[in-house]
């Protein structure tokens, strides 16, 4: 379930609105999700905007704030100037800048391969559309670098076969023209 009991569910909007004390946690869910509908409905424009924000940011942030986490070089509070004084933060970023720069041109490779020979195997239409779903799940004002973790994976079959195509093809006219 969620955390507390079913009072205590929603207790901070309850007092923020006290005219939706007497619901439930369930009754009050219901509500934001229609009253969110409505606003999805009103403003589409502004709807798609963040959606599609959200997809962008989850892809090009770095995410290195976690990672750094995890490894013990960080306390959670790092900036710039941070990075200026520690150099093993430095190297985490650009060492995640770079991977996920050859991850994403080894992905458009694969799609540019693949559209330009119209040869999608269905094994990798399988993962093209895995990794739209997924894509299509993250979206949105909430969206971070975590959610790219069930991606990574995808993308890297993905990109191991454009580098494939990508090599294979060098080589051949590296023959042809010899």
């Amino acid at each position: 379930m969620g955390r507390g009991g079913p009072l205590e569910r929603g207790q901070t909007y309850r007092e923020q609105h006290p005219e939706t004390a007497p619901f439930t946690f369930e009754q009050l869910s219901e509500r934001w999700g229609s009253e969110g509908k409505e606003i999805i409905v009103q403003h589409p424009i502004l709807f798609a905007r963040l959606y599609i924000g959200g997809i962008i940011r989850m892809l090009l942030r770095p995410g290195i704030q976690q990672l750094l986490e995890m490894v013990g070089l960080s306390d959670g509070g790092e900036s710039l100037a941070g990075l200026r004084r520690n150099p093993a933060l430095l190297l985490a970023l650009v060492l995640a800048v770079i991977f996920l720069g050859l991850l994403y041109l080894g992905v458009l490779l694969a799609l540019w391969f693949g559209w330009k020979t119209r040869s999608f195997t269905v094994e990798q239409l399988f993962i093209w559309g895995m990794a739209l779903y997924i894509l299509a799940l993250s979206g949105g004002p909430s969206a971070f670098s975590r959610f790219r973790i069930p991606l990574i994976p995808l993308f890297a079959m993905l990109g191991a076969a454009g580098y494939s195509q990508w090599r294979s093809r060098r080589s051949s006219n590296c023959r042809a023209a010899a």
